[in-house]
């Protein structure tokens, strides 16, 4: 174990170097942790309160997430199932070093960087969770769960992806047969002929109830059985895969340290993406010339979205909010107005994102509009308004999906999605973010956003829960300051242009 300490202890200083000699680094991390980590015990301890906290649906949203992420370990297998670093190949392959303690200090590293650090997050979800239920034993048991699987995932990826690198007939076939076997399931929301998780022995599915068991008192016997029968498997596929010599086979697959961003090839991703799909994009154009300069830059702004690839995480972002509304609807009891704060983070990562593609792409091509600042408001207050209907559209569907009819609980999800699109767009227009590593303004958005949203929308879900039954006059009343949210961040954008730097 010496040697597999010596080659973890290595990978975690070669990662992490530039954050152990950046003071900076470690007190902006510290201050994300202070301002997050609340509201992540607020969110649990709401959690319970929304209609996804009954045990059938609570089963299945977990056997989604879960087998998501068995899916991602997976897909990632496809690079070869390791994070080796260039110099480790030209230093630990010519030691007297075993393929069995590499990877296992591989193994263990990448658990550090993926899962080790969301422990924090779990135990504050939890600390919110007991407060509410008074499960303190069935909620640590569960966490430990959840890191249990989360480990097997990672031992199954670099099995799998030891297999592809070694070429081995049928490797990847079967890894995308895999894929596609844990996430069909998914479909069963929309599909009714679909089996769902719960019909199917999955790993995911196994974990998913022992989860479930552990938080309600159920019998968890069962479960554990088969997640111990998949966490046999795994041992038995990683023992066997490592037990070979993998060194000829390994790949550089993690060239930067942590925070550290490859700009040279994030642009040429980008411009593979905006090539690839201009197939698409190009038949679809928009007369820039027509109307008032802020329609004008509105328009343009949607289908910069449309054409620089950012439309792709949208839709990812509006597939999650499909799935946690159509979750909710598994209850008994219509969906509460009060999950809109504990199940919208979702749609408030839309303008996030967003506004960091903006950043990346466009900002260096802005000195042209630079030199006329009396126009860059308009600028920014178009791509707010262009953010703003996006993230609008997005809620929609998840509204939709999730069958909210309240208009208090309308009201407040369009509030909130402006204030995070006023906010976000603000922000990159402000201050001036690098795009190429991690510095303290790159955590800005993230800081932001979340509570200046929550803090716009929790006056009407007060309204709501308080003042419901005064009928249609609340309505108006909610309606009235969302017009204002409106007209409050419709105005931010122009201020904040003019500290605008390239």
């Amino acid at each position: 174990m010496g040697r597999v300490r010596v080659v973890y202890a290595f990978k975690l200083r070669q990662f992490f170097g530039p954050v152990r000699h950046s003071t900076t680094t470690v007190i902006l991390l510290g201050v994300a942790a202070a301002v997050s980590m609340p509201f992540i015990l607020i969110i649990a301890y709401f959690v319970p309160s929304t209609p996804i906290w009954k045990p059938p649906g609570l089963a299945e949203l977990l056997a989604a997430g879960l087998s998501t992420f068995l899916a991602f370990d997976l897909l990632f297998a496809l690079g070869g199932g390791t994070l080796t670093h260039p110099a480790e190949i030209d230093f630990f392959v010519t030691s007297p070093l075993r393929p069995r303690e590499y990877l296992l200090a591989d193994l263990l590293f990448q658990f550090t960087v993926t899962d080790a650090l969301a422990v924090p997050t779990l135990v504050f979800a939890g600390v919110g969770l007991g407060l509410r239920t008074g499960a303190w034993g069935g909620i640590a048991l569960a966490i430990v769960a959840f890191l249990g699987i989360a480990a097997m995932g990672l031992a199954l990826g670099q099995a799998v992806g030891l297999a592809v690198a070694a070429g081995k007939r049928g490797a990847k076939a079967g890894l995308v047969g895999l894929v596609i076997l844990l996430m069909l399931p998914a479909a069963h929301v929309f599909f009714d002929w679909l089996p769902a998780y719960g019909a199917i022995p999955y790993p995911s599915t196994a974990i998913a109830y022992l989860i479930r068991d552990l938080l309600f008192g159920g019998n968890f016997v069962i479960p554990a059985i088969t997640a111990g029968l998949f966490a046999v498997a795994v041992a038995v596929a990683w023992l066997v895969q490592s037990g070979s010599d993998v060194f000829p086979n390994l790949r550089p697959t993690m060239r930067l340290a942590f925070g550290q961003t490859d700009l040279r090839r994030t642009t040429m991703q980008a411009e593979a993406l905006t090539r690839g799909l201009s197939r698409l994009t190009r038949r679809v154009s928009v007369d820039l010339m027509k109307g008032p300069p802020v329609a004008m830059m509105t328009r343009f702004h949607l289908l910069r979205v449309f054409r620089d690839g950012s439309l792709l995480m949208v839709g990812i972002l509006t597939g999650m909010i499909v799935v946690i509304g159509a979750a909710s609807r598994l209850g008994e009891a219509p969906p509460s107005d009060v999950s809109i704060l504990t199940t919208g983070w979702a749609g408030l990562m839309i303008p996030v994102i967003l506004s960091f593609n903006w950043n990346a792409t466009e900002r260096p091509n802005l000195w042209t509009v630079a030199m006329a600042p009396r126009y860059l408001g308009t600028y920014f207050r178009g791509f707010y308004r262009a953010v703003s209907l996006v993230t609008i559209a997005s809620g929609v569907v998840g509204a939709l999906a999730g069958s909210v009819a309240s208009p208090l609980g309308v009201i407040a999800a369009l509030a909130m999605a402006v204030a995070a699109c006023g906010a976000a767009v603000s922000v990159v227009a402000a201050v001036r973010i690098p795009s190429d590593a991690f510095s303290l303004r790159s955590v800005l958005p993230f800081l932001v956003v979340p509570p200046v949203a929550i803090a716009a929308g929790v006056p009407i879900v007060v309204l709501s829960i308080f003042a419901s039954g005064l009928g249609p006059s609340v309505w108006s009343v909610a309606a009235i300051y969302a017009g204002f949210i409106f007209l409050l961040f419709d105005g931010l954008p122009i201020r904040a242009a003019r500290r605008f730097q390239l």
